[in-house]
C-alpha cells in the first residue's frame, strides 16, 4: 500500500496554538515551505526561566541535527530538553519525530502519546502517531489519529491522503471518496491522488 509517510516537519499541517512556522528545509527542496511545532505544552511557561532556556536551545539544535539527516544525535538532544523541562509536549513530539526516523516506532508511539497527555489537541503529535502506528500494523488506531487531524485541519494533503489510502485498505472504498477528494483539492496535480480518485469513483 502506497502510504506517504512524512514526518510533522515536512508537511504543512500547523498547530492551532502554534506561535511561529519556522525553517525550511527538507520541504524547500521541493519548493514547499516547512512549518515547525514550537511551544506547545504549558510545562516550558512553568519549570523557570533556566530550565525553559536549556530545554528550549535543546530542542533547537536538535532540529537541526534532524535538518542534517541525524536522528539518532537529534533524540540525545530532545531527551536532554526532557530532562531539563519533563513537561514540555515539544520535546516529547520532537523526540518521537526523530524515533520515526530511527525506525524506533514503539518507543516513537510513547513519545507522541506523553505529549498528547500533556497537550490533546497537539495536532503534530496526532499525525506523527498515525505514522507509527501504521508501522505497528495498528492501522485502526491511525485512522483515528487521521480522523482527528483532518477534522481539526482540513484539505492536508498528507494527512487526507494517508487517512484515504488506511480507509481504501481497511474500511471501505466509498469512505476514502471524501477524504481522496479534499487531498485532490489541496494538490490536484497528483498522480496517485488522480488514480485512486478515478479507481474508487468507479468501482
Amino acid at each position: 500500500m502506497e502510504i506517504h509517510l512524512l514526518n510533522m516537519h515536512r508537511t504543512f499541517i500547523r498547530d492551532p496554538a502554534s506561535s511561529l512556522s519556522r525553517l525550511s528545509l527538507l520541504k524547500l527542496l521541493v519548493a514547499a515551505a516547512l512549518c515547525i511545532p514550537r511551544s506547545y505544552g504549558e510545562g516550558l511557561q512553568n519549570a523557570g526561566a533556566v530550565s525553559q532556556d536549556i530545554a528550549t536551545n535543546d530542542i533547537e539544535n536538535g532540529i537541526r541535527l534532524l535538518q542534517s539527516r541525524s536522528p539518532a544525535d537529534a533524540k540525545l538532544r530532545f531527551s536532554a530538553a526532557l530532562k531539563a523541562n519533563p513537561n514540555s509536549a515539544e520535546a516529547f513530539t520532537w523526540r518521537g519525530i526523530a524515533e520515526n526516523d530511527l525506525n524506533q516506532f514503539k518507543d516513537a508511539a510513547r513519545d507522541f502519546e506523553a505529549a498528547l497527555r500533556l497537550n490533546p489537541a497537539l495536532l503534530s503529535a496526532h499525525y506523527n502517531l498515525s505514522l507509527s502506528l501504521i508501522r505497528l500494523g495498528q492501522k485502526d488506531r491511525a485512522i483515528e489519529e487521521l480522523r482527528f487531524v483532518v477534522k481539526s485541519q482540513p484539505e492536508v494533503f498528507e494527512s487526507e491522503y494517508n487517512l484515504a489510502l488506511l480507509l481504501e485498505q481497511t474500511h471501505s472504498i466509498a469512505e476514502a471518496i471524501e477524504p481522496l477528494q479534499a487531498a485532490y483539492r489541496a494538490r490536484p496535480d497528483d498522480a496517485g491522488v488522480i488514480q485512486h480518485l478515478l479507481i474508487d469513483l468507479a468501482a
